[in-house]
């Protein structure tokens, strides 16, 4: 199925920001790396903010489709969805085709630096995050456990797109696999495990 002009606007763009970072974003250098007319861009994106909207927008549809494959690949049961959300953050094709690729900060400093002068952009990927928390806290574990995954993926994910901490890849695999655990419903919980700790080091 051939691309319509809008998505391979979005495609180049993206590629734009990947390869020359978001300072070399504006319409002009969108428009060339399109092969499209000023004003052919300007009626898919009257402004920068619209397009970077866009490819958030975008971006969430990818990443739904993304956490919708491991679903059905993992075949449902408790925990399922929160491990198919580890795996669609970390190994799915968009996060390493974009999110955590060698430039993927590029990416997200585009979307912040939107973000920053209209906060209200947000609010696509504010419902967004919404609706995976809430499938996430019914998903058949105990519900802080899941939102606890979730944040120890999300914090891996920004940690690793903004390039604090670089992990091997078999540290990341170790990572993952910890995380995997923690999403079956019959290994200890997490919780349970720090909080006898705190109890033992606990002083009066």
């Amino acid at each position: 199925m051939q691309m319509s002009k809008r998505d391979a606007i979005l495609s180049c763009a993206e590629t734009l920001i990947l390869r020359d970072g978001s300072s070399g974003l504006t319409l002009d250098r969108i428009a060339l790396e399109a092969q499209v007319s000023k004003g052919g861009l300007l009626y898919h994106f009257p402004t920068k903010e619209d397009l970077v909207i866009a490819l958030v927008d975008r971006t969430i549809q990818f990443f739904e489709r993304d956490l919708a494959h491991y679903k059905q690949k993992l075949g449902g049961g408790p925990g399922s969805t929160t491990l198919a959300y580890a795996l669609a953050s970390l190994r799915g094709p968009w996060a390493r085709q974009v999110g955590l690729a060698n430039h993927g900060l590029e990416f997200l400093a585009a979307v912040l630096a939107v973000f920053a002068m209209k906060p209200e952009l947000m609010e696509p990927l504010r419902m967004a995050y919404a609706r995976w928390q809430t499938a996430l806290r019914n998903d058949g574990i105990d519900p802080m456990r899941a939102t606890i995954i979730q944040l120890a993926v999300d914090g891996l994910w920004f940690n690793e797109s903004l390039g604090f901490m670089r992990f091997t890849p078999d540290e990341q695999e170790a990572i993952l696999t910890e995380l995997k655990r923690y999403c079956l419903p019959s290994n200890p919980d997490p919780l349970v495990a720090s909080a006898s700790l705190l109890t033992e080091g606990a002083v009066c």
